[in-house]
This record gives structure tokens, C-alpha cells and sequence, in this order.
């Protein structure tokens, strides 16, 4: 006899000690097969006691000889292409793609990847290609029209919105990785089309695109009747990242300008900041009557070297960072230095602006320095020396680049 216990893990300490006596001196003619998907939660005396087996899922290949071979002994046509596409589907599941291998064969005609979508409520991939292609254009018109025709064909769009989720995937796996196809299961149409289209999004936007179709999928499941608007308001999200705040689609967006400053198609001129500005030539004073020369005097004109140093400062964009580090166990000293500028030197010094006397004197006191100096060291992964480290007081705070104004709002 075989007595199989499926997900053994739910058995109670009492069932499982019950259990134990019988796995130590279990009868010759009796075999216990214990399945689980949890191991980790099964007693050390359990698992000790037993012979182990890890079943992996099936690979897509494999699925896709099977279910051809069953139709093939059943007797009714079954397109390779449809084979794979049910292999996909299973996910690895060989009851899966059999249950899911009737169903299409229940059609009562010949088995293509159309009646495989049909049966399981798919549009199909070339359809969520172009969905995807007009998303990256901004075509409006065409990302209503696939969200009307997969309403108007009643398709489920839970499952429509998987397959595009699907596809986001498999672009980020291509972006990122460099050998996609170990990843991948696809066929070279769509390997084809994959790269095609992969090409009109950077990382940060498959990314700000994944984190939107996540959150829409997980509102589809809260709100059945409202889905067709989820989905229609994300997709215009996605075509448009001037509509969203979120720190993913300004990424998106500092991206395309750094590509288009890579390939020059945008350029930016950098304006070092000018540490000593040319001062305006004070009011000549009234002549006063000098009562021992008895001639007029005048006040000496202020003037600015031309030839004095002027030093080029760059926005430390991680200073937010800093001022974390010293919040975890200085949060008065932390206060401080979040009103602060920093900036580093071409010869590695680091200059904090302070807005005002009170903050700098603050922080010269009990040893403040030296844990912003620590602070300052591990962001910038490098030692910065006490005497390279340098306070000093504005009136007001500068402004930089457009794109160092953004970063800085991003890290506040």
C-alpha cells in the first residue's frame, strides 16, 4: 500500500508524534509518501527519518513533446506553436497543460495558438506587443482601441493585464541580462519582436512601467467593475510620465536626459559658481571739511583682484544620505546639517553652507564635526581629512542645473 499525505506540513506536533513510531518500523508492504512545499516547517525528527525528493517544474520543451504526443495518440490536430504556447501557460505543470490541452481539444477543430488564447481568455502576444509599441509611442488612440477590444471580445482583463506584466518582464530580463535567451521561454517571432521593441525603453521606465501595472493589477482584484478605467488610466500613465510624481517616473524621465545629453542631442552648459562675484562700486561719500587739512576728503573705492582663485564647486547629490546617517543617533545634530549645502572641490575638499553663524557654531561643538566627517567619508566612500572638511555661511543658497535641481528635490 502507498499512502500519499499531501502538504504534510499542516499536521500538528501531536500527528506528526503519532506519526513518528510508524516512519521508524513502518510495515515492509506500506510506503509513506510525504509531500510539502514548506520543508522548513517539518520536525528534524520527520525529515531524518525519510528519504528526500526535490521535484522541479517541468522544463517548456519537455511539456510541449508531451501534449503534442497525447494528441498525437488521441487523434486530433494540434499546431507545434499552439504545443509551446500551452507548455508556457502550464508554467511548469504537467496537470496543467493536460487539463489545458482538453479544453482547447473540447473546440471540436484544429488546435492553433488562437484557440488556445480563446480557451484561456488571452489576446495574444502580438497584441500585447502592439499595445506595447503604442505605449512607447504615445499613441492614445491605439491603447483605448486594446482595451476596447479586449472588453468588447469579453476577455477577462485580469488576464490580459498578466500577459502584459508578462511581457514587461521578459523586456527587463532582456535589458538587463546578457544572455536573455536562458531566461526566456520564446519563440524566435517573438525573441524578434522582443528586441524590436525593448529598444524604446531604458531600465528606469520598464521599471516605473512594472511598478504601475502592479499596483493596477492588485486595484483590478479589489474592484471588479472598474477595471476597464484601472487599466485605461494606468496605460495613460505610462504613456505620459509628466502626469505622475512618483520617484520612479522622475528617474524615467532624468534618464531620457541623460541620454540625450550622451548622444548630444540636448546640451548643457555648466556654470561654475562663482565664489567671489564682482561687487558693485560703492556711492562716493559727500566731501567732509577736514578741520586740519582744511581740504575735502573722500572714502577710499572697495575693488576685487581679478586674478583671485575661483573655485568650482559640485552639488553633493547624496547629501540627504549624510543627514540620515546622522539622524540614527544625532538627530538634534542632524537638524542642523539638513539646512545645509555641500558641495566637493577638484582637489577632493568638501565645503558645507550653513544659512547662518548659530548652525556652524553648533556644529564646531562636542566633537559634531567629526561624525559629520564620518558620515561625509562613508557616502562618498573615500577619507575625508579633518582640514578637508570646510564650513561656511551664506546669505542665501545658489542655484544649480536644472537636472541638480531635480536631484536635489528627489533627495528631499
Amino acid at each position: 500500500r502507498v499512502y500519499i499525505v499531501d502538504e504534510v506540513h499542516m499536521l500538528s506536533a501531536s500527528a506528526f508524534n503519532a506519526l513518528l513510531k510508524t516512519l521508524e518500523e513502518p510495515p515492509s508492504h506500506v510506503i509513506f509518501i510525504l509531500a510539502t512545499t514548506e520543508l522548513h516547517k517539518l520536525p528534524a525528527t520527520i525529515v531524518s527519518r525519510c528519504q528526500r525528493f526535490d521535484f522541479r517544474r517541468i522544463a517548456t520543451p519537455v511539456l510541449a513533446a508531451r501534449v503534442s504526443y497525447i494528441a498525437e495518440q488521441e487523434g486530433f490536430s494540434l499546431d507545434p506553436t499552439a504545443a509551446e504556447r500551452i507548455a508556457r501557460l502550464s508554467l511548469g505543470g504537467m496537470r496543467d497543460a493536460i487539463s489545458l490541452l482538453e479544453l482547447c481539444a473540447g473546440a471540436g477543430r484544429a488546435i492553433d495558438t488562437k484557440t488556445v488564447d480563446e480557451m484561456m481568455g488571452s489576446v495574444g502576444r502580438d497584441s500585447v506587443f502592439a499595445l506595447v509599441r503604442a505605449v512607447a509611442n504615445a499613441d492614445y488612440d491605439a491603447v483605448f482601441g486594446a482595451v476596447h477590444e479586449a472588453v468588447s471580445t469579453s476577455r477577462d482583463l485580469a488576464v490580459f493585464w498578466q500577459d502584459l506584466i508578462g511581457v514587461y518582464r521578459d523586456m527587463l530580463v532582456m535589458k538587463t541580462t546578457k544572455d536573455a535567451a536562458a531566461y526566456l521561454d520564446l519563440t524566435d517571432h517573438e525573441t524578434a519582436q522582443m528586441q524590436e521593441t525593448v529598444r524604446h525603453f531604458s531600465k528606469e521606465k520598464l521599471l516605473y512601467h512594472c511598478r504601475l501595472l502592479e499596483d493596477a493589477f492588485f486595484a483590478m482584484q479589489k474592484a471588479n467593475a472598474v477595471k476597464r478605467m484601472v487599466a485605461e488610466l494606468t496605460l495613460i500613465r505610462m504613456c505620459d510620465e509628466s502626469l505622475d510624481t512618483s520617484t520612479e517616473a522622475i528617474l524615467s524621465r532624468i534618464s531620457q536626459l541623460e541620454d540625450k545629453i550622451a548622444t548630444g542631442a540636448l546640451q548643457v552648459v555648466s556654470q561654475p559658481i562663482d565664489e567671489h562675484p564682482e561687487k558693485a562700486e560703492p556711492e562716493a561719500k559727500p566731501a567732509v571739511s577736514d578741520p586740519i587739512a582744511k581740504q575735502p576728503s573722500v572714502a577710499p573705492k572697495q575693488t576685487v583682484d581679478p586674478t583671485q582663485e575661483k573655485r568650482i564647486l559640485r552639488p553633493i547629490r547624496a547629501w540627504m544620505e549624510v543627514v540620515e546617517r546622522i539622524s540614527r543617533n544625532e538627530p538634534m545634530t542632524a537638524s542642523f546639517v539638513k539646512t545645509t549645502r555641500a558641495f566637493t572641490t577638484e582637489d577632493g575638499k568638501v565645503i558645507v553652507r550653513f544659512e547662518n553663524d548659530f548652525s556652524l557654531r553648533m556644529m564646531e561643538q562636542s566633537g559634531a564635526k567629526d561624525r559629520l566627517r564620518a558620515a561625509v567619508s562613508a557616502v562618498l566612500r573615500r577619507e575625508v581629512s579633518d582640514r578637508a572638511l570646510i564650513f561656511e555661511v551664506v546669505g542665501r543658497r545658489e542655484t544649480g542645473s536644472p537636472i541638480d535641481e531635480i536631484l536635489e528635490a528627489m533627495d528631499e
